[in-house]
């Protein structure tokens, strides 16, 4: 899901100092994960609310160490963080909300039709 684990002795990069995304080359807080990994997050100034951000990519940072709750539904006014790797310029953004995307695209072709283009399929 939203966990994006490196290995920090790999990229030469301490956790909990300024790490840099290999991809864009923004900056972000490279944090320990629990598991032994780490993660490169958003700066803090740019937390979300809670519920504004899909189960399994709203990170949480506790004593230093970036963790990922699955299955637990925020507290009201809660706030969290999200990896760079969700909104990195770089790289292609995950499918979210696979029902939305599955219909957006199918709303994408009744559109084609409805002004007379040919489906995106057919060329």
């Amino acid at each position: 899901m939203g966990v994006v684990n490196e290995d920090p002795a790999s990229s030469g990069r301490v956790p909990g100092e300024s790490g840099v995304c290999s991809a864009c080359g923004l900056t972000g807080d490279l944090l320990p994960t629990g598991n032994g990994g780490s993660i490169l997050l958003e700066r803090l100034e740019s937390e979300l609310p809670s519920h504004m951000v899909p189960a399994g990519y709203r990170w949480l940072v506790d004593g230093g160490v970036a963790s990922c709750p699955q299955g637990v539904e925020p507290k009201p006014g809660e706030t969290c963080r999200i990896s760079h790797g969700l909104v990195c310029p770089e790289r292609e953004p995950p499918d979210l909300w696979p029902r939305l995307a599955k219909r957006r695209e199918e709303n994408r072709q009744r559109m084609r039709r409805m002004r007379g283009l040919p489906d995106e399929a057919d060329g």
